[in-house]
């Protein structure tokens, strides 16, 4: 089996597991297919008071909406001139770890200590940004 090191995109991904199982490879691509698809509409969608953007660490753009008094977190990584999608969320938990585990394999952190400083920054960041974004509200 191929080493998975080095991935860094789902580009990435998909290039090595078409290397792997190609049969699997083309499930998976129809899977992340309807996923795009599912996150390209719901940033379409109708914007409400309330909504905004901004950025973490000068490589997260982080959508903010609120629907029917339900947040919903976008995260987008910012790579020169498109924003892929991470993840949608409805938690600032599971968006901020999103944004580490994205991390973590961009800059190829193995440690869990460094896994945690890497959470632990972003997290401030994330914070920080959030609270400019907001007037601290």
């Amino acid at each position: 089996m191929k080493s998975v090191k080095g991935l860094s995109d789902i580009q990435d991904f998909f290039n090595w597991m078409w290397a792997v199982d190609p049969r699997l490879a083309s499930r998976l691509n129809d899977l992340h297919d309807y996923y795009r698809r599912a996150c390209k509409q719901a940033a379409r969608s109708a914007a409400t008071y309330g909504d905004f953007s901004f950025t973490v660490d000068d490589r997260y753009r982080v959508d903010v909406r609120d629907q029917n008094h339900s947040l919903e977190l976008g995260l987008f990584h910012i790579n020169g001139c498109d924003s892929s999608v991470i993840s949608w969320s409805s938690s600032e938990m599971v968006l901020v770890l999103e944004m580490t585990t994205h991390s973590v394999v961009v800059k190829g952190i193995k440690t869990a200590e460094d896994f945690i400083a890497e959470y632990q920054r972003l997290l401030v960041l994330y914070r920080a940004a959030f609270q400019k974004a907001t007037a601290g509200e």
